[in-house]
């Protein structure tokens, strides 16, 4: 984590001292839901903020800092498939914190649309509470390496405000039937608002 931190550090420090550096845009997203499955309930909120220095006419270096809270509660069928329902009442919490630098790379520099790609990586840590009717609480803290990649759209509102539509692939982790730890990729589309400071 410290090393993570450090590498953040030093590499927004170069990119400060670059000449060529002549705009910060700074961005904003977040998201808010409220969904039914079954006898269960899941509520979602996320947020995210993001920095970027460009290095060049067409490379631009950012870091972004996002978290996302999700709390599911209801009942579950502990059954077997063809015996009785076996409903247990079950609460579980995950937070996700998420640090990442990119580098991105400008493919037309349009006056109103801008897109571009960019990749790169980071850490996430995950942050899980569970409880379940019949059992000890679980808490769960667990950190990894999240690798990243994608592609998004800039669109012009004003001389300085834009509207910035992502998609982000990323390294991200889930559990099987037996509480094992596993990899997926996570998916995630982003609609915010970035600020330029020239």
């Amino acid at each position: 984590m410290t090393k993570f931190y450090s590498v953040c550090i030093v590499l927004l420090s170069l990119s400060l001292a670059n000449e060529s550096l002549a705009t910060i845009r700074l961005g904003i997203a977040g998201s808010q839901s409220k969904s039914h499955l079954g006898l269960q309930e899941l509520t979602s909120v996320s947020g995210k903020g993001s920095i970027s220095f460009d290095i060049g006419s067409y490379v631009r270096l950012g870091y972004s800092y996002a978290q996302a809270f999700q709390h599911q509660e209801g009942y579950e069928n502990k059954a077997d498939e063809g015996e009785p329902k076996e409903l247990v009442y079950r609460e579980q919490d995950i937070r996700q914190i998420s640090h990442s630098i990119n580098l991105f790379i400008v493919l037309y520099a349009g006056e109103i649309f801008t897109p571009f790609i960019f990749g790169g990586g980071g850490i996430k840590r995950y942050i899980i509470d569970t409880n379940e009717e019949g059992a000890d609480p679980d808490h769960k803290d667990v950190t990894i390496p999240s690798p990243s990649g994608g592609a998004g759209l800039s669109i012009a509102l004003s001389q300085n405000f834009s509207m910035k539509l992502t998609h982000t692939s990323s390294l991200g982790m889930s559990e099987d039937v037996n509480g094992k730890e596993a990899s997926e990729i996570d998916t995630q589309f982003d609609v915010g608002l970035s600020y330029k400071i020239d």
